[in-house]
């Protein structure tokens, strides 16, 4: 199910986006309480999505500056998004796909084992 693969990448892509810079981790952070909150009208039951500030920052000391940048672009992309209600469901799920869209062009180092 879609709805269920845009779940999956924004959590794999929060996993890798932990770490380096503590700005970067509160955006993150900032950005996947959002998302979980804007989700829950559509999906009530999101996944756990376990994040804390030490495990951001070990992870991004694997990343470039412009796998940095890609991170903090998606943390923006989901802080802009709307909140999800069922009739836009379809259209917000691509609005999310659109936003994880360009963490494909993270270094391998980035995203890990």
């Amino acid at each position: 199910m879609r709805s269920t693969k845009s779940f999956g990448l924004v959590i794999a892509v929060i996993a890798i986006a932990c770490g380096g810079s503590d700005d970067l981790c509160s955006r993150v952070g900032s950005a996947l309480n959002g998302f979980i909150t804007k989700a829950t009208p559509c999906y009530p039951n999101p996944p756990t999505i376990p994040f804390t500030a030490a495990q951001c920052t070990a992870s991004l000391a694997r990343c470039t500056d412009v796998d940095k940048r890609i991170i903090g672009s998606l943390a923006d992309c989901l802080n802009a998004l709307p909140t999800c209600t069922v009739p836009t469901t379809a259209v917000w799920a691509a609005q999310v796909q659109a936003c994880v869209a360009p963490a494909n062009a993270l270094s391998a180092a980035c995203k890990g084992p």
